[in-house]
C-alpha cells in the first residue's frame, strides 16, 4: 500500500477555531515577537483511491497577523526500514532553519539544513549538513550526521554544529575509544564553508551575536564573522 499527504510546501488559511497565526489546539514548539512554530495533524490519504487513512504530526510555522501557514515537515514517520524526522527547529523573526533526517536501514542516510521564509513559504536555503569522509563501502551518505545546535540570522546567514559519524568511527577505529568529531558550518551570502572541526569542538557552545558566531574549541572561545 502507498501513502502520500500534502507537501512541504503547502500552505493553509485560517483553521477550523478562525485564529490567525495560530497553533489552535496544536503544541507551541518556538515563539518569538513575529511568528510561532507549532505541531498540527496532516491529513494521508492512499494512493489511488485518495482515501484518507488518518493523520501525521507535523511542524508548522506562521507570521502573526497572517492567515497562512507552512509545512516544514514530518514530526517523524518511521518503519522497520527506516524513516524521516524534523528537527533542530530554530526561529528568528520570521525565518527559520531545521534539520530534516532521512534513513534507509543499513543503506543510506541524510541530513539535510533547511532555511525558510514564513512571512511566504520560500526555502532560502536548503543544504546537506556537511561533507561526509569518503568510505569504500556500500552505505550511502548526504549530510555528516546528527546536528547539535543552529544560530540564524534574519537574513537567512545560518551557522550550524554537527556530529561527524563517519569522521567519529574512523577515530574510534584508530584510538580504539568512543569519540565524537563535530563540525562547526556556516552558511551565508559568501557561500558554505567549514569554519572549525573536531574532537574538541564543544557541540553546544554555538551562540550568535551580531554578525559574529562564537563557539568554543579546546576550552577556548573562538569566534568568526557570519553574513
Amino acid at each position: 500500500m502507498f501513502l502520500f499527504c500534502v507537501s512541504a510546501g503547502d500552505a493553509v488559511g485560517r483553521n477550523e477555531h478562525g485564529f490567525v497565526c495560530s497553533a489552535g489546539d496544536g503544541l507551541v514548539v518556538a515563539a518569538d515577537s513575529q511568528a510561532e512554530i507549532y505541531i498540527a495533524h496532516e491529513p494521508y490519504y492512499e494512493e489511488g483511491t485518495h482515501a484518507r487513512l488518518g493523520t501525521l504530526a507535523s511542524y508548522r510555522g506562521c507570521v502573526y497577523g497572517r492567515a497562512r501557514s507552512f509545512l516544514l515537515g514530518m514530526v517523524g514517520v518511521g518503519s522497520s526500514r527506516g524513516g524521516v524526522s524534523t528537527g533542530n527547529i530554530t526561529l528568528h523573526g520570521t525565518v527559520v532553519a531545521y534539520a530534516k533526517y532521512r534513513a534507509v536501514i543499513e543503506i543510506a542516510e541524510v541530513v539535510q539544513l533547511t532555511v525558510q521564509d514564513l512571512r511566504t513559504g520560500r526555502v532560502i536555503r536548503s543544504v546537506p549538513d556537511g561533507v561526509p569522509l569518503k568510505v569504500t563501502s556500500d552505505y550511502f551518505s548526504i549530510g555528516v550526521g546528527q546536528i547539535s545546535s543552529i544560530v540564524l540570522k534574519t537574513d537567512g546567514s545560518v551557522a550550524w554544529i554537527a556530529r561527524d559519524v563517519l569522521r567519529s568511527e574512523k577515530a574510534e577505529h584508530e584510538t580504539g575509544k568512543e569519540v565524537n568529531y563535530y563540525d562547526l558550518y556556516a552558511l551565508d551570502r559568501h557561500g558554505e564553508r567549514l569554519i572549525a572541526a573536531g574532537t574538541d569542538v564543544a557541540p553546544n557552545s554555538l551562540a550568535l551575536a551580531g554578525t559574529v558566531v562564537y563557539w568554543t574549541e579546546g576550552g577556548t572561545p573562538h569566534s568568526a564573522p557570519l553574513g
